[in-house]
């Protein structure tokens, strides 16, 4: 029988008066990332024989139909090239202070970034029911989620922005009770 570890989270919560910085590491899937790895390693191939079929080809309709099949193969490997490398040092960093909340999620060199003015941002919450991509299934939240996904949400406007992606509801909630003494105006505001 395994022992949990009640401390043990995925986040990381350091600042001063005036900021707060979060960092949450991306839930780590062993399976997943050893079957992506070999997924990858038959996509390479795959990319290869495709690239010689396109250029190789002398009949036109071939190559057509190949070079169409190949736009979708490299997509679907680009997506999941970025979902191993999520799985595998993925991480989000959100920075709060009296001006901006900044939402990162980076794998090293490649970011997505959202900045939002404080002032605008209302109705900090915890999302009670995160919608996922696939009803009864764990879908795989990452780099290339939307800006709208996470348990942790706020209003921007007329936007919803959100973070804390597969973040436990636990954590989430310690997250938020830490946001909520720092910075008091951004929980639950309604809107004006």
């Amino acid at each position: 029988m395994s022992q949990l570890d009640p401390s043990a989270g995925r986040s990381t919560v350091t600042g001063n008066d005036s900021e707060l910085n979060i960092t949450i590491t991306a839930r780590r899937s062993w399976f997943t990332a050893a079957f992506l790895t070999f997924w990858m390693m038959g996509w390479v191939v795959g990319e290869a024989f495709a690239l010689l079929m396109v250029f190789g080809s002398g009949s036109l309709g071939i190559s057509l139909f190949m070079l169409i099949w190949l736009a979708a193969w490299t997509a679907g490997g680009l997506a999941s090239g970025a979902t191993l490398l999520w799985l595998l040092i993925g991480r989000e960093i959100i920075t709060i202070d009296h001006q901006t909340i900044t939402v990162t999620r980076s794998i090293r060199l490649w970011k997505r970034r959202v900045d939002c003015e404080t002032g605008m941002v209302k109705n900090l919450r915890l999302d009670s029911e995160p919608k996922r991509r696939y009803a009864n299934k764990q879908s795989i939240q990452g780099i290339l989620s939307s800006r709208h996904q996470g348990v942790l949400k706020f209003d921007y406007g007329v936007h919803t922005i959100g973070f804390g992606l597969d973040l436990d509801q636990a954590e989430a909630r310690q997250i938020l009770d830490l946001i909520s003494e720092r910075f008091p105006d951004l929980i639950n505001q309604s809107r004006d």
